[in-house]
């Protein structure tokens, strides 16, 4: 029981930064280092199942609190935090790790110029436009000792905007935005060159906070669906975004902050 538990813990830190502390040296952040993003909490932990040992099971919260976002012609700063929030656990018997469970991811990105892509234009509120990340399936935490890729993430992004409707998404479920984030230099098709992450270094805190910067820029953008009444403005939004947009035309680069505690000491 208390292999499984320490294999636990270790999943807990978000099981590629701890293989990475044994491949990749990490560091103390530095005085100078600015405060963590807001989200760094455990508010939205997923439920366990019935029956599941909280001993056995981890509560993660990673928020993106700063980076770029590059997809096709829209490249955007992250001005405000992404909130990824999952559970981690290990069968009791077997010690196998258990599927992760999710929370709604959380957190809207306000994209520069708006809807005419015109600096300025989105000061009026019927031109602003909002990118929302929704995961359309539970992310996949991968140790950098077998492969570069760290957190692969399958997305796609609702733009909020009156104009567009409810439904209007770069991406679907069945054809997402696919990031391998991880640290190690990319291998992008032209015109994109490599580019690599940063080591994760731990921050002061109870718990402790590691950093880390996740890279990749080798991914494709898939085109806007649903956007408008019957997906009458797909082809503009296609327009303005410049997408779909080809491997090599596309980079995310995330400042990402990750949290975790066993479930045995969150509050009941």
């Amino acid at each position: 029981m208390r292999g499984v538990f320490r294999r636990g813990r270790h999943a807990a830190l978000g099981a590629a930064l701890v293989a990475a502390a044994l491949a990749v040296p990490t560091a103390p952040a530095a005085a100078e280092e600015p405060a963590v993003p807001p989200g760094l909490d455990f508010e939205d932990c997923p439920a366990l199942p019935e029956g599941a040992d909280p001993e056995l099971w981890f509560c993660n919260t990673a928020v993106v609190g700063g980076g770029r976002l590059k997809l096709g012609r829209i490249d955007q700063e992250i001005n405000a935090p992404l909130k990824i929030t999952y559970a981690t656990g290990y069968d009791a018997e077997t010690g196998e790790e258990l599927p992760f469970l999710m929370a709604p991811m959380r957190g809207q990105v306000r994209i520069d110029g708006g809807l005419a892509g015109i600096p300025g234009t989105d000061r009026l509120k019927l031109l602003q436009v909002h990118a929302q990340p929704e995961l359309t399936e539970p992310l996949k935490v991968t140790p950098p000792v077998a492969s570069r890729t760290w957190f692969l993430i399958k997305m796609r992004i609702k733009l909020v905007n009156p104009i567009l409707g409810k439904e209007c998404h770069i991406g679907s479920a069945a054809n997402p935005v696919t990031l391998e984030m991880g640290i190690a230099p990319t291998s992008p098709p032209a015109p994109n060159e490599p580019i690599s992450g940063s080591a994760p270094v731990t921050l002061p805190g109870d718990p402790p906070v590691w950093k880390i910067g996740l890279v990749d820029n080798a991914f494709a953008v898939p085109g806007a669906v649903d956007c408008g009444y019957k997906g009458f403005l797909d082809k503009g939004v296609n327009w303005r975004a410049g997408i779909p947009a080809a491997a090599g035309k596309n980079t995310a680069v995330f400042d990402l902050y990750l949290v975790s505690k066993p479930y045995s000491e969150l509050p009941a």
